[in-house]
C-alpha cells in the first residue's frame, strides 16, 4: 500500500481508507477477498427469508389478470326486480278507481270548472292554489252552483246527494294530483261545509229541495210470495241473507 494513505479501518477481509488523497489514490484500492464472500452470500440466500405469502384466490386473480387469451366476466343479462316506468305505476293507481268514478270525477270537475270561468274569466288551477283561498272559493260554488238545463233535469236547484257527491268529485280529483288536501274533513274547509250544510238546511225550510225519491213499498202479496218461496229453497248464505232482509 501507498504510504499516503493517513488512515485505514479494516472490516472484514477488506479494508476502507480515508484522507486528503482518497480519490488519488482509489486505483490502487484492492478489495481482497470481497468477490468471493459476495458469491457465497448469493448461493446461501433462500426464498424463506422473505417474507411473501400468497394466498390461492390472490395467486387465482393475479394469473388471470396477466393472461390477455383469458374472457373477460359475463355480465348478467337478467335482474331478479322488474323495472317500470313512471306511467306504469300511475296505471296501477288509476286501477283502484272503477271507470263509473272516473267519470263521476269528471263530471264534478267540470261542473267547478264552468262555474269558475263564468264567474273569474279563468279555469281554476287546483295544482297550484293554496288551501285557504281554495275553501273561500268553495263556500261561494256550494251556493251559486246550479244545474245546467233546469228545463231538462226538472229542478233548479241541485239535490243534496248531487251536491255531496259534487265535493267528493273534486276531493279524489285533489288526490289524484298530489294536492295534500281533504275538502271534506280538514279544517280549513269548516266554514265552506258550513255554507253547504246551512244552504240544504235552507232549501229543506223553503221547501225548493227536492225530496228523496224512494222505492214503492212491496204489497203484502209479494212478501207472502217471497216468505213461501225462501222457506222451501235450500239453505245458503244468499238465501239466508234474502230472508233476513
Amino acid at each position: 500500500m501507498n504510504d499516503d494513505i493517513s488512515d485505514a479501518v479494516k472490516y472484514g477481509d477488506f479494508e476502507v481508507f480515508s484522507g486528503d488523497n482518497y480519490e488519488a489514490l482509489l486505483p490502487e484500492l484492492k478489495l481482497e477477498g470481497f468477490d468471493s464472500d459476495f458469491d457465497n452470500f448469493l448461493s446461501e440466500m433462500v426464498v424463506s427469508d422473505f417474507d411473501i405469502t400468497l394466498t390461492q384466490q390472490a395467486f387465482a386473480d393475479l394469473k388471470k389478470s396477466d393472461d390477455p387469451g383469458l374472457p373477460a366476466p359475463e355480465t348478467p343479462t337478467s335482474t331478479r326486480f322488474a323495472k317500470l316506468s313512471d306511467d306504469e305505476i300511475k296505471g296501477f293507481q288509476e286501477l283502484t278507481q272503477s271507470k263509473a268514478t272516473k267519470q263521476s270525477t269528471k263530471w264534478g270537475l267540470k261542473i267547478l270548472t264552468d262555474w269558475h270561468i263564468e264567474t273569474f274569466g279563468v279555469p281554476l288551477d287546483l295544482a297550484e292554489i293554496c288551501g285557504e283561498d281554495l275553501a273561500k272559493k268553495f263556500s261561494r260554488f256550494y251556493c251559486e252552483a246550479k244545474p245546467q238545463n233546469p228545463k231538462k233535469e226538472h229542478t233548479s236547484e241541485y239535490h243534496k246527494n248531487t251536491m255531496k257527491a259534487i265535493r267528493a268529485a273534486i276531493n279524489r280529483h285533489l288526490f289524484d294530483i298530489g294536492r295534500n288536501i281533504d275538502n271534506v274533513n280538514d279544517k280549513a274547509f269548516k266554514t265552506a261545509n258550513k255554507s253547504l250544510t246551512g244552504l240544504m238546511k235552507h232549501r229543506m225550510v223553503t221547501g225548493t229541495s227536492r225530496p228523496t225519491t224512494h222505492k214503492e213499498i212491496i204489497h203484502k202479496s209479494d212478501l207472502q210470495k217471497i216468505s213461501a218461496y225462501l222457506e222451501s229453497a235450500y239453505s245458503s248464505p244468499v238465501n239466508l241473507r234474502l230472508a233476513m232482509w
